[in-house]
C-alpha cells in the first residue's frame, strides 16, 4: 500500500518506485492508471491499479507480515500494525464502484510460512491455533502458527 510507514514517511512508496525504474516495468501498467495520476509509478500499488483491473483480487500484505511472525511486538507495535492493515482495508475498499465486486484477502500467515520455507519443510504441515486476543471483545480471537497443533476450544464464550 502507498501509505505512511510508523515514521510517516513514504518508505513503500519510493522502495517500489526505484524497483519500477530499475526494471523497466512502467511501461507494463495499466494505461488508463498510468495517464489518470501523475506519478505512473505509483500505479503499481493497489489503490491506485483496482479500479482498472476486473476481479477477483488477491493481496498479500507482504510489507509486515514475515516480520509479524518472526519478532515478538509490543502492545504499541501491534497496535501499529493493525491500525497499518485497517489502512489497506479501507483504502482498497474505497477502489471499489460497488460494494460487492471486489475481495481483499489477506493471506498473512500463508505467505510468511511460504516464504519462510516453513510449509511442509520437515514433512508435516505448519499447525495454527486460535486464541483469545487483546481486549474482552466476543470476537477478539487471533490466529497463530504454531509448530505442534493444539486443539481449539469452543469460541463462544
Amino acid at each position: 500500500m502507498d501509505s505512511p510507514d510508523i515514521t510517516m514517511n513514504h518508505t513503500q512508496r519510493t522502495f517500489f518506485q526505484h524497483l519500477v525504474t530499475l526494471q523497466g516495468i512502467e511501461q507494463n501498467l495499466d494505461e488508463n492508471c498510468t495517464t489518470s495520476i501523475t506519478d505512473p509509478k505509483q500505479c503499481i500499488f493497489p489503490q491506485y491499479l483496482l479500479k482498472y483491473i476486473t476481479p477477483p483480487v488477491f493481496i498479500l500484505n507482504s510489507a509486515y507480515d514475515v516480520y509479524q511472525l518472526i519478532e515478538k511486538l509490543t502492545g504499541m507495535e501491534l497496535v501499529v500494525m493493525i491500525v497499518l492493515l485497517v489502512s489497506a482495508m479501507l483504502t482498497c475498499a474505497g477502489t471499489s464502484v460497488s460494494s460487492d465486486d471486489r475481495l481483499l484477502v489477506n493471506m498473512t500467515v500463508v505467505h510468511s510460512t511460504t516464504v519462510l520455507g516453513a510449509y511442509c519443510l520437515d514433512g508435516s504441515l505448519p499447525a495454527y491455533h486460535i486464541h483469545r486476543g487483546f481486549g474482552a471483545g466476543a470476537r477478539n480471537w487471533l490466529l497463530q502458527f504454531e509448530r505442534e497443533l493444539k486443539p481449539v476450544v469452543d469460541l463462544q464464550d
